[in-house]
């Protein structure tokens, strides 16, 4: 059974298979001002990519800990997804961590990309 709040809100899905494992990448190092790509796969317990649409947050802090504003929320297709941002010209150098967070099974991965000032 499940039990709900009044005006709350839960998430319920049917898999297939159980949500096993998300993961997380994008190149390591770029350039302020330049577009940087997140790519994001979840996979089942059998290690395939979940069927259906799961809906994730991708977070994006820079090395001050401020979530960057091209975060959002990304809707995975049969287990892929991605995210474009682009870091601006005075946004910090450093590294930058990348945050992923499912809501359908809760689970959750990290990467980090570093940039450094664009070459003039």
């Amino acid at each position: 059974p499940v039990k709900l709040d009044a005006l709350g809100g839960t998430i319920i899905a049917l898999a297939p298979e159980k949500l096993d494992k998300i993961a997380v990448s994008a190149k390591t190092s770029g350039h302020l001002g330049e577009p940087s790509i997140v790519s994001v796969d979840f996979r089942d317990a059998k290690g395939r990519l979940a069927k259906g649409l799961q809906p994730i947050r991708i977070d994006i802090i820079d090395p001050k800990g401020n979530i960057h504003e091209d975060s959002d929320w990304v809707c995975l297709e049969s287990g892929t997804g991605t995210l474009s941002f682009t870091p601006a010209l005075n946004d910090p150098v450093g590294e930058w961590r990348i945050k992923v967070s499912d809501l359908t099974a809760g689970r959750s991965a990290e990467t980090t990309v570093s940039f450094k000032p664009t070459e003039s």
